[in-house]
């Protein structure tokens, strides 16, 4: 088991299970990660893998069913999936497995765990800006709102701070972007306003869901130029989101790769750059192929030692300092 000591959030073997009518869905089968104060995560993989679903589910958003079946997931030193069996179990019946899950005892329970943290110390910025915005809500008044919520300023405190948080992110005349509705916003300016939000709450760790999605070039720029200065003034944790492995490899430190629904690498930022691949995975190895329009060798070798994480359908074993490959279960 890995320790949890340098990292501020740190998730293992986490997988989400809905009942459907057509059977057991594995929508998240073995997925990790972890982040230190002030790194920025990439989480790559193709539509439907599981990537938003693994945070909407940690976070409490999507209550499937039934959701999270098994996992660990750690922020700041507390598990917030502690007593999880105690809610959730496997039944076999005429039709197949099913999972079980004691709804209102496990909600209460989570309630208790996730919820001192939402929006102040974990904050999501979700794939759909527009859709995160009150359409009835002048974006000014709702950045205000937000400020107030979080205490200590004055009102004339609060308007200037919303005046620099938007100058930050680019818009040159503060005052009348606040004056405007969400549909009068373009696309990459609903994305900037709820990155505004979202630094106006001041949480420890941003999941950002597809942030470059639909933005043009100089705004991407921009975007990660601000996330950077927070980084490096507060050490906030970025956990970015995207199925652009080119600009996850441009920004992040280290990638989560997956396969199909299970994570089947955690890679360094240094081994792509320095083109080391030699014990990826395939998939890793396909990914990185298709991104960047080169051909490496398809070869996985096994190490031999390291420290191994249960998943889904292996083991991630480490084989180097931050770097982790899925294997076959021994």
């Amino acid at each position: 088991m890995k320790s949890d000591a340098p990292y501020i959030m740190s998730i293992e073997d986490l997988r989400v299970f809905y009942n459907t009518t057509y059977g057991l869905v594995r929508a998240v089968d073995g997925f990790s990660m972890y982040a230190r104060p002030g790194e920025m995560i990439g989480i790559c993989g193709p539509s439907g893998c599981g990537k938003t679903t693994s945070f909407l589910t940690l976070l409490g958003i999507a209550r499937g069913v039934p959701g999270v079946v098994s996992g660990r997931a750690v922020y700041r030193g507390q598990n917030l999936l502690t007593d999880l069996g105690n809610y959730v179990w496997r039944e076999t019946t005429s039709d197949g497995d099913i999972i079980k899950k004691d709804f209102v005892g496990w909600d209460k329970h989570y309630a208790g765990l996730i919820e001192p943290y939402l929006s102040t110390d974990l904050y999501m910025v979700f794939q759909e800006p527009r859709q995160s915005l009150d359409p009835y809500l002048k974006v000014g008044d709702q950045l205000m709102q937000v400020l107030s919520e979080t205490g200590g300023l004055s009102g004339n405190e609060r308007t200037e701070k919303a005046k620099s948080l938007l100058h930050r992110l680019g818009f040159r005349n503060p005052t009348a972007m606040c004056d405007k509705y969400p549909f009068q916003l373009s696309g990459g300016e609903c994305q900037r306003m709820v990155l505004a939000v979202a630094l106006a709450v001041q949480p420890k760790v941003i999941i950002a869901d597809e942030l470059t999605n639909g933005v043009d070039y100089a705004t991407q720029v921009l975007l990660f130029d601000v996330l950077r200065q927070e980084m490096r003034q507060r050490e906030v944790t970025v956990i970015l989101i995207s199925h652009e492995l080119v600009t996850l490899v441009s920004q992040c430190d280290s990638i989560v790769f997956f396969d199909g629904s299970t994570t089947c690498e955690i890679m360094p930022k240094s081994k792509i750059l320095e083109k080391d691949f030699h014990q990826s995975h395939p998939t890793t190895i396909h990914l990185i192929q298709d991104a960047f329009n080169i051909q490496l060798p398809v070869r996985v070798a096994e190490p031999e030692n390291g420290d191994s994480l249960d998943s889904g359908v292996g083991q991630l074993r480490q084989i180097d300092e931050g770097h982790w490959v899925l294997g076959d279960r021994p």
